[in-house]
């Protein structure tokens, strides 16, 4: 019985640590690299775990149209220095060390004046 218990333990923390997780930044930089896909990097150190600290959104992972309305909320975020969530699923990461981009999110911050800048979020991330 307690092998049992071990066992469904282990399996457990193993999913556990294995689910997607959110990545938050601000986006540094975003560039198409051919048909099937976009790149983004992060302002900050979050993405240390990625290979050269890329988030790759590809269309052979998402399917054309996702693709497509992610690269256009990426360039949008680029552009109004929104803070940006990803989600990077480590089970659909290569062997490499390559992260793959699988769903985003966008922050915008106001203040009580509803103009950019001071930490009043209209809608946070959970951590």
């Amino acid at each position: 019985m307690k092998k049992i218990i071990l066992v469904l333990v282990v399996v457990f923390l193993t999913n556990l640590f294995a689910a997607p997780a959110w990545y938050k930044g601000k986006i540094d930089r975003v560039w198409h690299y051919g048909e099937d896909g976009f790149i983004i990097t992060y302002n900050n150190d979050v993405l240390s775990s990625c290979k050269h600290k890329y988030v790759y959104f590809k269309k052979s992972s998402l399917g054309l149209e996702q693709k497509n309305a992610l690269y256009s909320m990426a360039l949008s975020a680029f552009h109004s220095d929104a803070n940006v969530g990803i989600v990077i699923d480590i089970d659909k990461n290569d062997s490499n060390g390559y992260c793959t981009g699988m769903s985003m999110h966008l922050v915008k911050i106001l203040n009580k004046n509803n103009t950019p800048g001071v930490e009043s979020p209209l809608f946070v991330l959970n951590d």
